[in-house]
């Protein structure tokens, strides 16, 4: 391309030539630069969400052994207090084992008991908002009926409790005898905690219930 001789001219093409040179310089920006760019950052922002993801994962398996550490050794825990503590039938009767429990324990406190009475399985007081699923334990009550003085009576519940710890004495009634003041009629309702599955009692009857 021959440039023309007038000076003005010549201007003008190198004028028009730098314009077309910036309009594709412009259009490359937007056509290549520009999304080449934008991929490169999309690419470096999915790198890091990765990245992150990967880190958390690592950090969960890191922990997943102490996780199962504490795991079992609850569960060990749990085993051990179920076995120790919670009242298992006898031929098919939770009254047995414990009327002989509360025979043993009276007459090492000098106590006679008058009866026991079989009052039945309970549910344990819940709180906040009703559960969805079947509980795992529940209460076995009986009613004792003693005559006894406060200490003997005293000594009886702290030998039970020692005994169980998780035996709970939900009620305590005591009327005064005019013609023996040293000792009163004792009523007590005594609970033991039960395992149940899916909501039945193992290998023992409901019993009657509340009372």
């Amino acid at each position: 391309m021959k440039l023309p001789e007038n000076k003005k001219e010549r201007l003008q093409v190198f004028v028009l030539i730098g314009i077309g040179v910036a309009a594709v310089l412009y259009a490359m920006t937007q056509l290549v630069v520009m999304p080449f760019f934008a991929s490169k950052q999309e690419l470096r922002s999915s790198l890091q969400t990765k990245k992150a993801k990967l880190e958390k994962a690592e950090r969960e398996l890191n922990f997943a052994p102490k996780i199962k550490t504490e795991f079992d050794s609850v569960t060990g825990e749990l085993d051990t207090i179920i076995r120790a503590h919670v009242l298992r039938p006898i031929l098919g009767s939770y009254l047995v084992g414990v009327s002989e429990t509360l025979e043993m324990q009276a007459r090492s406190c000098n106590i006679k008991l008058d009866e026991v009475q079989e009052i039945g399985v309970r549910e344990p007081p819940r709180t906040g908002k009703k559960a969805t699923v079947a509980r795992a334990f529940k209460a076995y009550a009986v009613q004792v009926s003693v005559k006894a003085s406060y200490e003997q009576t005293a000594a009886f519940l702290r030998k039970l409790e020692d005994m169980n710890p998780y035996l709970c004495v939900s009620d305590v009634r005591i009327t005064g005898q005019p013609d023996s003041p040293e000792t009163h009629r004792v009523t007590l309702r005594i609970e033991w905690p039960i395992e149940v599955e899916g909501g039945k009692e193992q290998g023992a009857a409901a019993g009657r219930g509340d009372k």
